[in-house]
């Protein structure tokens, strides 16, 4: 189990405990959960995680990934979740991953309950002693019915992919400050890859399996540390 290490250097903490493990020691598990919705549960985004190969120093890091993640959900709706709490209290987690529902970012209601969400789960993270990164997600296609959506109270729909992002990145990026998270850059990320258009599934909103795979790449660039995880 990691204890206090900074989040950007979970890896090599991880590392340095492997040694310590005996000439013999190998491998280094990671316990990751995931909470989130269909964006993390679409092409299994955690299993992809897990079967990434990750190698340093001759020590093989091991992803041990779990889930809990329901259609439309939203980060308020797993707080005192029964399924979460056995989760918590079956074993020591080193990672918490968090995704809020892709539109949350655009209703003031969703938005105060996304601070509220984090603040339980950062608590429930120091609980563990796990790093808590925010899986930050991507706007619709381009063209959506979204950006052409009425405004109502409490609601202010984005009008183009770049100002969904833009509100999205200062949305996780805000609540990582203030709850001590990191930000996977997901969403960025999507946006600067050739022919987008190839992530998306056929809605305009879910991820295809290269939009999946992409998700995890960078989920996974973030947990380990690595300086570029785009």
């Amino acid at each position: 189990m990691l204890r206090n290490a900074p989040i950007a250097g979970i890896i090599v903490a991880l590392f340095a405990l492997a040694s310590c493990e005996g000439p013999d020691a190998r491998h280094q598990d990671v316990h990751i959960l995931f909470i989130g919705n269909s964006y993390t549960f679409q092409h299994d985004v955690p299993n992809q995680v897990a079967q990434v190969n990750r190698i340093k120093d001759g020590i093989r890091i091991k992803y041990q990934t779990a889930m809990i993640a329901d259609g439309g959900a939203n980060l308020i709706d797993y707080v005192d979740d029964p399924r979460l709490m056995q989760k918590l209290e079956d074993r020591d987690w080193d990672v918490i991953v968090l995704q809020d529902r892709s539109m949350a970012a655009f209703f003031q209601r969703e938005r105060i309950e996304f601070d509220q969400a984090l603040l339980w789960f950062r608590t429930r993270a120091r609980e563990e002693k796990a790093a808590l990164i925010l899986f930050e997600t991507w706007p619709r296609r381009d063209g959506h019915e979204v950006y052409d959506a009425s405004p109502a109270q409490g609601f202010k729909p984005p009008r183009s992919q770049k100002e969904m992002l833009n509100m999205l990145q200062q949305t996780y990026k805000r609540g990582a400050a203030r709850h001590g998270a990191m930000v996977a850059t997901v969403g960025t990320c999507w946006l600067q890859a050739e022919n987008i258009n190839r992530l998306y599934a056929a809605d305009g909103s879910h991820a295809s399996k290269a939009g999946a795979a992409l998700s995890a790449r960078v989920i996974e660039r973030t947990i380990s540390g690595q300086v570029t995880v785009c």
